[in-house]
């Protein structure tokens, strides 16, 4: 019997060791470990991890999901935003930077929601097409959840905007290959800055904090061309967001 625990010991020790995710991993956890993130990372993450702990305090359900997460604003009876519902993807297999980029990035969804109350468009720029009244459906106890949001989401874009975001991240995928790491991480890093290339609308901000998370457990190159871009256009997204500014800049 002894021995069965000291090897289960050396399990867990070596699962913590090689960053995987232990079986006991909880949404509060996981919470826990971004708090933790909070006190090493660098000032543009320090912001954001901040923003999403406080936006954390409206989740009323966390989900563990094995595939594509997502948030789920949820509206009182008047069509007040009142609190969120957070499907995130992970299992007992995945490495614990994998498994903290899908929390924060789907996290960082309600913090934009939270910021510019624009159904998870993350910029303030008018909408090119005229908006339909949002339609809600009885959800969960005294909640509800807007059924055409996807409709409002795709009115509420803004050409120019999106041509901006599609050139921070043109910028950010030319310098994939000066990243310093290994060719499998740069393969992660370009497939999610195509992903916010496809939505730029609503994948801009989340994909961000997504990428610097997966860099700093990777211990990439802070001197980078690659990180010192990344880093920038985070800062400006968290300017952007606590200003309310109606541009999506691109840095020089």
């Amino acid at each position: 019997m002894k021995k069965i625990f000291r090897n289960a010991g050396f399990l867990v020790l070596g699962c913590l060791f090689l960053g995987y995710l232990p079986v006991y991993s909880t949404p509060e956890t996981d919470l826990a470990e971004l708090t933790r993130l909070s006190s090493e990372v660098c000032p543009a993450l320090k912001q954001v991890i901040s923003d999403e702990l406080n936006t954390a305090k409206k989740v009323v359900e966390w989900q563990q999901v094995p595939t594509s997460g997502n948030a789920i604003p949820l509206y009182n009876a008047e069509g007040k935003l009142i609190s969120f519902q957070i499907n995130y993807q992970s299992n007992e297999t995945k490495p614990v930077w994998e498994r903290m980029g899908n929390f924060a990035h789907e996290i960082m969804h309600a913090v934009v929601l939270d910021s510019y109350n624009r159904d998870f468009i993350n910029y303030t720029n008018a909408a090119d097409k005229p908006l339909p009244e949002p339609v809600f459906k009885k959800y969960k106890g005294l909640t509800f959840v807007m059924t055409n949001q996807a409709d409002r989401q795709f009115k509420q874009a803004n050409r120019k905007a999106d041509e901006k975001i599609g050139k921070n991240a043109e910028e950010l995928l030319s310098l994939v290959s000066k990243s310093g790491l290994p060719a499998d991480k740069q393969k992660m890093l370009n497939d999610k800055i195509n992903y916010i290339r496809q939505w730029p609308a609503r994948e801009y901000e989340t994909c961000l904090v997504q990428m610097m998370i997966w860099c700093h457990y990777w211990k990439a190159d802070t001197k980078s061309s690659f990180y010192l871009k990344l880093n920038d256009l985070l800062e400006n997204a968290n300017y952007r967001r606590k200003t309310q500014s109606n541009f999506v800049v691109v840095l020089k």
